[in-house]
């Protein structure tokens, strides 16, 4: 699973405002059902996840594959800095995560058995800075690598008492 917090900050110290959650496994499907739960609105910052110009707060998707991604909507953001917490859980397997922010044209690599922090600031100024589609995550799965396999493995004693080996590797 992937759960994601949005902070604030006041007097230096970080108050949670808003997070959603994404959980994968093969019971779920990719497709909204009565297992995905829509966010409510509020009139305070907060963060969703974007499906189908809709924003959930709980999004239950199929194991990831190949490649995934879940992108955030944010709403009611104002002039200041905010800090984005990203905790993953048993994800790591054969899979890497990027939190890539739209607006400063960056990746975040993220920590698939942790937590990820990420601090980002609004401005008026900037119109992309508070732009609901900022932020997204996105997972890739590592190619592995093949392994050999020996498929024929012969040993014979020669006459004078050494041991050749033969194989085939495929």
């Amino acid at each position: 699973q992937l759960k994601v917090n949005l902070y604030v900050y006041s007097n230096s110290e970080a108050i949670m405002i808003d997070g959603n959650l994404t959980q994968f496994g093969p019971g779920y499907s990719n497709q909204l059902d009565e297992l995905d739960a829509h966010k409510l609105s509020n009139t305070g910052e907060n963060i969703g996840i974007s499906r189908n110009r809709k924003a959930y707060i709980v999004e239950r998707r199929a194991d990831i594959l190949q490649t995934d991604t879940i992108p955030f909507v944010l709403g009611q953001m104002k002039q200041r800095t905010y800090k984005m917490e990203l905790t993953a859980s048993r994800l790591s397997d054969n899979m890497t995560a990027f939190l890539e922010d739209k607006f400063l044209q960056t990746r975040t690599p993220l920590n698939l058995e942790g937590t990820t922090n990420v601090e980002f600031t609004v401005t008026n100024s900037a119109p992309g800075s508070y732009a609901s589609d900022r932020f997204r995550v996105v997972f890739n799965s590592l190619t592995r690598v093949p392994q050999p396999v020996i498929s024929r493995f012969t040993a014979n004693r020669g006459t004078d008492n050494r041991i050749a080996l033969q194989w085939d590797v495929t």
